[in-house]
């Protein structure tokens, strides 16, 4: 191998693997989750293989939502004429409001976890919702391990939300 080979692919790898980098920040992570927020205006909780959560919630919190799905359409069926606790709420934003707009306002970062805060923008009204988005590295990747809701202390949580009541 000639030495502009060797050096054309050490900089290809650099650059491959500085993009793979990018995919797998908190902030990235985040953008990732808050774009498609935007994009969709989803409420309610997400399927299996809904991306981008499939790749940017931890596996535990997945497991979480997949049990409060089931919950969902268990009080759907025996209680047709009352909606089920996630039929109007994002799990996203907190709230059943749609969005316009977020801002990342924060990110904190350590080796083993990130804090990244977002002011979400309420369409057609001046409100500023805001959240933060716990993470913690998952293997090679960052992922979301819980959601907190507004600034009430103690603030309302995505974790807390998910656990099945009877």
């Amino acid at each position: 191998m000639k030495l502009h080979q060797i050096a054309g692919a050490a900089l290809l790898g650099l650059y491959l693997q500085a993009g793979n980098a990018e995919t797998s920040t908190p902030r990235s992570v985040t953008r990732a989750v808050a774009d498609w927020t935007i994009k969709d205006g989803s409420v309610g909780l997400p399927h299996a293989g809904d991306e981008p959560f499939e790749s940017s919630f931890s596996k535990g919190l997945l497991r979480s939502m997949a049990d409060a799905r089931a919950e969902n359409d268990r009080q759907e069926k025996a209680y047709p004429d009352s909606k089920p606790p996630f039929a109007e709420i994002s799990v996203v934003v907190g709230i059943p409001d749609a969005v316009s707009s977020y801002r990342i306002a924060r990110v904190r970062q350590t080796h083993k976890t990130a804090r990244v805060t977002l002011d979400w923008q309420l369409k057609g009204d001046p409100t500023v919702a805001r959240t933060q988005m716990q993470l913690a590295p998952q293997g090679a990747r960052w992922v979301i391990t819980n959601i907190l809701y507004g600034t009430g202390h103690p603030p309302r949580s995505l974790s807390q939300a998910l656990q099945l009541r009877d």
